[in-house]
């Protein structure tokens, strides 16, 4: 099983207007729209009211993107994480997006 604590979300392709954002985590590939408030829509009444994690590879192989998902949520749950792995991978991500700038904020400051 592999340890997910030390591993890092990497952004594939950053947020766009419509607030979807794509990234990696491990050997795990993942896609969520994030507003910039809490909704009674994201997980756990957040930010993220679609989160999609799944294992490309495996998708590719079997053309089958829910077969390969350990989580999925489209404002409620299809595939909740199952195990202390997958937990894992989806709370770092979760987090990760949770604290996420708003469109308002500005992406990096410059020091003066």
């Amino acid at each position: 099983m592999e340890n997910h604590n030390a591993e890092r979300v990497c952004i594939t392709a950053e947020r766009d207007e419509r607030g979807w954002i794509k990234g990696k985590i491990g050997r795990y590939t993942f896609s969520a729209k994030v507003f910039d408030l809490p909704s009674q829509f994201g997980i756990d009444g957040g930010r993220v009211s679609k989160l999609g994690i799944y294992d490309d590879e495996q998708r590719k192989r079997e053309r089958n993107y829910f077969a390969a998902c350990i989580v999925n949520y489209d404002r409620g749950w299809d595939i909740q994480p199952e195990g202390a792995a997958a937990e894992q991978v989806f709370r770092t991500v979760l987090g990760f997006l949770e604290t996420l700038p708003t469109a308002e904020m500005p992406k990096a400051r410059e020091s003066k």
